[in-house]
C-alpha cells in the first residue's frame, strides 16, 4: 500500500469518525485501533491529532517513529507522549479527562474535548510531568525472554505483574512485597517474593513469566540477588529471625536450592551496590552511638564480596548529622570507571574508592550527591543524571549540560537508607535495573517518592519537580477564603505558615511564623485550618511539633497558643462552624489527645480525652467535623486504623466508638464527615459510610463505596447546592473518583492525575457542581466537578 493509499484512508476514516461524533457516538472499532497507523503511513499524524477524536484511539501505535525524533515541546503530540502510560483504550472518558488536565497544565482550557467531561480542569500551577503510579515502594522490573519489559508490584493486597508498554496485567497472585528478581543460566527469570504472613518469615520464588512457584521457599528475609562467578543466580538472605538486632547473612544457590555459605553475623545491610567489573557487593554500617542519646555519632562502613561474604575493604569513620546523604556512584572514563563512595553532611562533602577506602577527588562530588544515576558520555567521561527540577544530564568533569546517555548504559546513584530521609529527596531511582528501554521506543525510569509509592517516568519527555518560591518552602494543606472573594491556599514548612493564591502560586503577605522547635529539636508544621469566628475576624488554627496556635490571617500575629505539646508535637487540626456563628477548633496530638476549643474566646471546651481504646503510643492521624440537625458540632478522630470516636466539640466528650469493617487507609483523609441537605450527617471511614439520624440517634453503618479499598488513599465528602451528597476518593493509582451517597454508586468516569496528587480538597458551588482542589506535592490544581 502505498503513502497516498494510506493518506486516503485516513481523510476517509476522520470524516467517518467525526459523522459518529456529532451524532454522540463513538467511533467504530477498527477507526479507534488503525487509524493512526494510517496516519502515520500516510505522514499525516496532524490531520489526526484532534482533542475531540483522540480520547478514543488507541495511541500505543503512536510511538513507531522512535526513540531520536524529536517532538515540539508545546505541540500536541508532545503531550500524547505525557499522557501515555496512563492512556487507556477501554475508558475515552478518563482518557479526555487526563487529556485536559495535561491540556491545562500548558496553559490550555480544554473546550472541544469529546466525550462530555465530569471534570472541567481550570489551572494548575505544578509542572507537567509523566509518570504513572505503580504502586507502593516495593517493585522490581525486568524484561523477559522476547523482550517484554515488566515490572511487579506487591504489598498487602496482592502481587501484581504488569507489562509496562501496555499497562495490560499478566497475573496476580497472592499478598506479600516483591524483593528483586534475577535471571537463571537456562534465561527464565525468577522473582523473589517475602511472604511476612507466616511467624518465620520465608522468600517465594516464582517464574515471573507465569508467578507460579518454581522453587521451595527459602527461610529468611531477603538482601539481594547476585550472579555468581560462574554464572550461577544467587540470593543473599537474612536468616536472623525476627526480632534481632543482627542480620546473619546466608548465600543461596537458587539453581540447585541448597545453601552455599554459613551464616555471617552483621549489624545490619544498608544497600547493594555492583562494580563496573560486574562484582555485587553488600554495604555493612557500622554505627557508634552516643550512649545517653543513643544517637548516632560516628560511622564506619564496610563492603562485602556478596558471594563470598569476605571482606573487600572498611571506609573510614565520619560523622553522620541531620540532613547528612551518603551514597555510591559510578564514575570515571573508559576502563578506569569505579565505584565512589560520597559522604555530604552540608559542611563538607568528601568521596573514597568503595573497593580500596582510598580517598577521590572532589570534582564531581557535589553533582553525585544530588543525582540520580550516571552513565558513560561519547568522549569516555561520566554523565551525572539529575531530576530536579527536570531530567537532565551534566558532564562531571566541568558541569556542563549534556544529552542523556541511552537508559541501557544508566547506572543508579544507590542512596544509603540509614543516612538519608525519603522525605530530603522527591525522586529517588529505585532497583537494580530502574532505566528501562520499552519496545516503542520510550524511555522510562522506575521511581520512588517520599511517600513510598513507586511510579514510572518517561525522562525523554517530561520535567519532574518544580521549586517555586512558596512550593520550595511549604506543602499545600488546606484553601480559604479572604475578603473580596479572593481565593488562597494554607500551606505549612519547617516553622512557618504561608497563605498563596491560588490561582497564582504566589504567597500573600508575610508567613506566620508563631511556632518553634519542639523540645527534640524537630520544626515542622504538619497541618492548618481556617474559618470565621462570630465576631466576624477570619482566624486559623495550625498544628506543628511544638504546638496548637490560633492566629489572625489578616495580620499574621498570634492570638493564642491553644494546645502546647513540645514533646510530641500535634499532628491534625479541624475546625466547624455552628449556625449560631461559634467557630470550635479540634486538634489530636502526636500522643494520642484530643482537645477542643470554642474558637471566639480561645478557650478548652473540655478536658484533653483519648479516642476510646487508645494507647499513648498512637499519634492522631486524622480528624473531620460536622454539624448536626441539632447544630450540635461533631468530629470524628481516629488514631488507630481499626477504630475511630465520634466526639461531641462543645464538651470534649467523646460519644461513641466507630469500627469499620475494614481497616481506613492511613492518613489525614482516611475520613470524612458532612452534613447532608436533609440534616443526616453522613461519615466515610475509608469506603465504608456511617449515618447520623435525628436528635440523638447513634452512627449506625449504611454501606460502602463501590471503591478498591486496597488502594484507597483519602477520602472526602460534600454536599452539593442540588441536595445531593457527593464523596471523593484519591487512589494508588493516581485516579481520583466520585460517588453517590448513600448508595455508593461510582458517578462517571475517573480523573487520571498522572500521580501528581497527594490529597483533595472539595467545595460546592452554587451550579450543582463543586470545585475539587487537587493537592500535589510541588503545587496544585482546580477542576471543577458535576455529576
Amino acid at each position: 500500500m502505498t503513502r497516498e493509499d494510506h493518506r486516503a484512508i485516513t481523510q476517509a476514516l476522520v470524516a467517518f469518525a467525526h459523522e459518529r461524533l456529532d451524532r454522540a457516538a463513538p467511533p467504530p472499532a477498527y477507526v479507534r485501533r488503525h487509524l493512526l497507523r494510517h496516519a502515520r503511513s500516510g505522514n499525516v499524524l496532524d490531520r489526526v491529532l484532534d482533542p475531540r477524536l483522540l480520547p478514543y484511539l488507541d495511541i500505543t501505535r503512536f510511538w513507531r517513529r522512535g526513540q531520536d525524533s524529536e517532538v515540539p515541546a508545546g505541540s500536541l503530540e508532545n503531550l500524547l507522549r505525557r499522557v501515555a502510560l496512563a492512556w487507556d483504550y477501554d475508558q475515552p472518558a478518563a482518557n479526555a479527562a487526563m487529556l485536559a488536565l495535561a491540556l491545562a497544565e500548558q496553559g490550555t482550557v480544554a473546550d472541544r474535548i469529546s466525550p462530555r467531561l465530569n471534570w472541567r480542569p481550570r489551572w494548575v500551577t505544578w509542572t507537567p510531568t509523566t509518570s504513572v503510579p505503580l504502586g507502593s515502594g516495593h517493585v522490581a522490573t525486568a524484561v523477559l525472554p522476547g523482550g517484554r519489559v515488566v515490572a511487579v508490584d506487591g504489598d498487602t493486597s496482592a502481587v501484581t505483574a504488569r507489562n509496562l508498554a501496555t499497562g495490560e496485567i499478566l497475573w496476580q497472585r497472592s499478598k506479600g512485597f516483591v524483593a528483586g528478581c534475577g535471571e537463571l543460566t537456562d534465561g527464565r527469570v525468577v522473582l523473589f517474593v517475602e511472604d511476612w504472613s507466616r511467624e518465620e518469615r520465608q522468600i517465594v520464588v516464582a517464574d515471573l513469566s507465569t508467578g507460579a512457584e518454581s522453587a521451595p521457599p527459602i527461610p529468611g528475609s531477603f538482601v539481594a540477588a547476585v550472579r555468581g562467578g560462574d554464572g550461577r543466580l544467587l540470593a543473599v538472605v537474612d536468616a536472623s529471625g525476627r526480632g534481632l538486632r543482627r542480620t546473619a547473612l546466608q548465600v543461596w544457590d537458587i539453581e540447585h536450592c541448597r545453601v552455599i555459605s554459613a551464616p555471617y553475623e552483621v549489624e545490619r545491610v544498608d544497600a547493594t551496590c555492583v562494580t563496573p567489573a560486574g562484582r555485587t557487593l553488600l554495604v555493612t554500617m557500622l554505627t557508634q552511638r552516643d550512649a545517653r542519646t543513643l544517637e548516632p555519632e560516628r560511622t564506619a562502613l564496610e563492603f562485602r564480596d556478596a558471594e563470598t561474604l569476605t571482606l573487600v575493604c572498611t571506609v573510614p569513620e565520619f560523622a553522620v548529622r541531620p540532613g547528612s546523604t551518603t551514597c555510591l556512584a559510578t564514575v570515571g572514563t573508559g576502563e578506569s570507571r569505579h565505584l565512589v563512595l560520597v559522604h555530604g553532611d552540608g559542611a563538607e562533602t568528601r568521596a573514597w574508592d568503595a573497593t580500596t577506602a582510598v580517598p577521590e577527588p572532589a570534582a564531581p562530588i557535589d553533582l553525585i550527591v544530588a543525582a540520580v544515576a550516571t552513565g558513560p558520555l561519547p568522549d569516555g567521561g561520566t554523565g551525572i543524571v539529575l531530576a530536579d527540577p527536570q531530567w537532565r544530564c551534566v558532564d562531571s568533569s566541568d558541569g556542563a549540560e549534556v544529552a542523556i546517555p541511552l537508559v541501557t548504559t544508566l547506572t543508579p546513584v544507590v542512596y544509603l537508607s540509614s543516612t538519608i530521609s525519603p522525605g530530603e529527596r522527591c525522586d529517588l531511582v529505585r532497583g537494580a535495573g530502574p532505566f528501562l528501554q520499552l519496545g516503542d521506543g520510550r524511555e522510562v525510569a522506575v521511581t520512588t517518592s517520599a511517600r513510598y509509592r513507586s511510579f514510572l517516568r518517561d525522562i525523554r519527555y517530561s520535567g519532574s519537580r518544580r521549586r517555586g518560591a512558596a512550593a520550595a518552602t511549604a506543602a499545600p494543606q488546606s484553601t480559604l477564603t479572604l475578603p473580596a472573594g479572593r481565593r488562597a491556599m494554607l500551606t505549612v514548612g519547617r516553622r512557618s505558615v504561608h497563605i498563596v493564591d491560588l490561582r497564582t502560586g504566589t504567597e500573600i503577605g508575610r508567613p506566620f511564623t508563631g511556632h518553634v522547635d519542639s523540645e527534640r529539636g524537630t520544626a515542622h508544621v504538619h497541618d492548618a485550618r481556617a474559618g470565621i469566628s462570630a465576631a466576624g475576624r477570619l482566624v486559623a488554627v495550625s498544628a506543628g511539633a511544638d504546638a496548637a496556635w490560633l492566629w489572625d490571617v489578616e495580620t499574621r500575629e498570634p492570638i493564642k497558643r491553644l494546645y502546647a505539646h513540645r514533646k510530641h508535637g500535634v499532628g491534625v487540626v479541624d475546625l466547624a462552624r455552628t449556625r449560631d456563628g461559634r467557630l470550635f477548633g479540634v486538634v489530636g496530638s502526636q500522643r494520642a489527645d484530643v482537645a477542643t476549643y470554642d474558637l471566639s474566646t480561645g478557650q478548652p471546651t473540655g478536658a484533653a480525652v483519648w479516642p476510646f481504646d487508645s494507647g499513648d503510643d498512637y499519634s492522631v492521624f486524622t480528624i473531620a467535623t460536622a454539624v448536626d440537625r441539632g447544630d450540635r458540632p461533631l468530629a470524628i478522630v481516629a488514631n488507630q486504623r481499626d477504630r475511630a470516636t465520634l466526639i461531641d466539640l462543645r464538651t470534649n466528650s467523646p460519644l461513641q466508638k466507630l469500627t469499620p469493617r475494614r481497616a481506613m487507609p492511613y492518613g489525614k483523609q482516611a475520613a470524612a464527615m458532612t452534613a447532608g441537605a436533609g440534616g443526616d450527617v453522613y461519615i466515610l471511614l475509608g469506603a465504608e459510610m456511617w449515618r447520623i439520624g435525628s436528635g440523638r440517634d447513634p452512627a449506625i453503618p449504611c454501606g460502602s463505596l463501590e471503591a478498591d479499598r486496597a488502594g484507597l488513599w483519602g477520602v472526602r465528602l460534600t454536599t452539593l447546592s442540588s441536595g445531593d451528597t457527593v464523596a471523593f476518593t484519591l487512589h494508588a493509582d493516581g485516579r481520583i473518583r466520585a460517588f453517590s451517597v448513600p448508595d455508593g454508586r461510582e458517578i462517571g468516569s475517573p480523573l487520571p492525575t498522572l500521580g501528581m496528587t497527594v490529597a483533595v480538597d472539595v467545595e460546592p458551588d452554587d451550579t450543582r457542581g463543586c470545585e475539587v482542589i487537587l493537592r500535589g506535592v510541588d503545587g496544585w490544581a482546580c477542576v471543577r466537578w458535576s455529576p
